[in-house]
């Protein structure tokens, strides 16, 4: 069984230095796989993980890493890069993650991929992930590259929809994510104490 996170952490750690270091954003491609959590165990209930991000210390120092799919079969929908573009906006945003020093923000749930539970974090492509209606709100956006394919890239919400406030991160016309579907801010989870709206 491969624990493709401990062989990332290693090629990190003891292969890819002084190439990568924490002043590079890694990212590693894999191209029509997918990965399960746990891996041991893989059943419809905890496959597909189409990418994920991280982030370890070197020193005093993170360094933020991050793999994902490439799905060129269209098993989960047209375009190449939905997952790299959730994935590298959320590293940046809140690269400990998995660890108690992560970014922190007000209780949310029940939208996106966040179905019948409560999440704490600053994960800004939670919320609008694709593929759990009837809470899935999301409005991706395609652009053509020059190459020709079509990229689908993913909507993204802002600070202001974590944290209810119009104070920093709210978009061109009052909204609170970046291709317009979130007009309201998030409501506290669990449910009964409403902060704005879903959307």
């Amino acid at each position: 069984m491969l624990d493709l996170n401990a062989a990332i952490q290693n090629l990190l750690m003891n292969v890819l230095p002084p190439t990568v270091n924490v002043g590079t954003f890694p990212i590693f491609e894999m191209k029509n796989v997918v990965s399960a959590n746990p891996g041991h165990m893989a059943t419809p209930g905890t496959c597909c993980i189409l990418g994920y991000h991280s982030g370890i210390f070197v020193g005093t120092n993170v360094q933020i890493y991050s793999p994902f799919d490439l799905d060129s079969s269209g098993a989960f929908g047209s375009g190449f890069t939905g997952s790299l573009s959730h994935e590298m906006a959320e590293a940046i945003n809140n690269p400990l993650v998995f660890q108690a020093n992560g970014n922190l923000t007000p209780s949310w749930g029940n939208i996106g991929q966040v179905q019948g539970a409560c999440q704490n974090n600053f994960e800004v492509g939670d919320p609008l992930s694709p593929g759990n209606p009837p809470n899935d709100p999301t409005n991706s956006f395609s652009v053509v590259g020059g190459n020709g394919l079509t990229y689908n890239t993913q909507e993204l919400a802002f600070y202001s929809w974590f944290f209810g406030t119009t104070s920093l991160g709210i978009g061109a016309g009052g909204k609170f994510s970046n291709n317009g579907t979130f007009s309201l801010s998030a409501y506290f989870c669990p449910p009964g104490t409403p902060q704005g709206g879903p959307y």
